[in-house]
């Protein structure tokens, strides 16, 4: 039977026209016992096999799944392994390299689960999260031939969800350019869960008043943490209620039937804005997509 896939250890740079020039150099390099991670190089033969039949060469798959066992052996690691993934990367490679070769593809291995595993301490989440872009802007545009064009766009335009501040410095250091949706009912889960449970079962006003003087300080320091995070990019925030009861009307304006697309326009603006005395508006220097006719907005 043809032999299509040879090991990095099997053969050298005599065979140029059969591995490719990198399969063949690599191939010298573990034959002059020379550091080379493990893997295996698919022959150009199998290619041209392909080109004039559009079908891979009988064989071809099951010796490519022994390499790929051997290789998930030799590594410690599976391909799509869940908790820490094997990865791999895909170069093409003939005799001589010219222009119009297909483009190399990166971090083969990672899906929706294996990203996880991957990203599994901080200090690899972002890491984890940038090598499945790749791979998907890779694969798209190598594999499936969609315009890289496409993926430049979506990337200029990307937006997280933020309900923290920390949830927002962490969307921008993953390269987001604006906040999709920020959900304020979820500023009161963990620890402030017991202020929202007291103004819900208050007993009178005096009570409820308490509560929401107990809240009010927490939400205006989580919006001015998320809006300074952002630095002047857009945030769409929906409310957690049409109107809270005895809140300042700034904060109506940024609560009320939502969303609302909140345009910082920079931190020093944007602390003047929040933490302003009294019942009024936004400084008219922000931007709120909304609908303000009510004139309870404009207090």
């Amino acid at each position: 039977m043809t032999t299509y896939v040879y090991d990095f250890s099997e053969g050298g740079r005599d065979m140029a026209d059969l591995l490719g020039g990198k399969g063949a150099n690599l191939a010298e390099m573990a034959r002059m016992r020379l550091p080379v991670p493990p893997g295996f190089t698919v022959t150009t033969e199998a290619c041209r096999i392909f080109l004039a039949t559009g079908q891979p060469p009988d064989g071809l798959d099951r010796q490519i799944g022994e390499h790929l066992a051997a290789l998930e052996r030799a590594a410690g690691k599976r391909l799509g392994q869940v908790d820490d993934p094997l990865l791999l990367s895909v170069r093409s490679g003939a005799r001589f390299s010219m222009p119009g070769m297909m483009e190399t593809i990166l971090d083969v291995g990672l899906n929706d689960l294996s990203v996880l595993g991957l990203a599994k301490t901080p200090e690899r989440e972002r890491f984890a999260w940038d090598s499945y872009r790749r791979l998907v802007q890779m694969f798209g545009s190598t594999v499936m031939g969609v315009d890289s064009a496409h993926f430049e766009a979506a990337l200029a335009t990307v937006r997280a969800n933020a309900d923290t501040p920390e949830d927002a410095a962490r969307a921008r250091r993953f390269g987001a350019q604006g906040i999709g949706l920020c959900r304020t009912e979820h500023m009161f889960l963990g620890d402030r869960r017991p202020l929202v449970e007291a103004m819900i079962l208050a007993h009178g006003d005096t009570e409820r008043e308490a509560a929401l003087a107990a809240l009010l300080p927490l939400q205006r320091q989580d919006f001015t943490g998320i809006l300074e995070a952002m630095d002047g990019l857009p945030v769409t925030v929906r409310s957690w209620t049409r109107y809270p009861p005895r809140l300042p009307g700034w904060a109506r304006v940024a609560l009320g039937e939502g969303p609302w697309s909140l345009v910082s326009p920079g931190p020093q603006a944007l602390s003047a804005r929040l933490t302003g005395a009294g019942r009024r508006a936004p400084p008219a220097s922000s931007t709120l997509a909304g609908d303000t006719a009510d004139a309870d907005h404009q207090q």
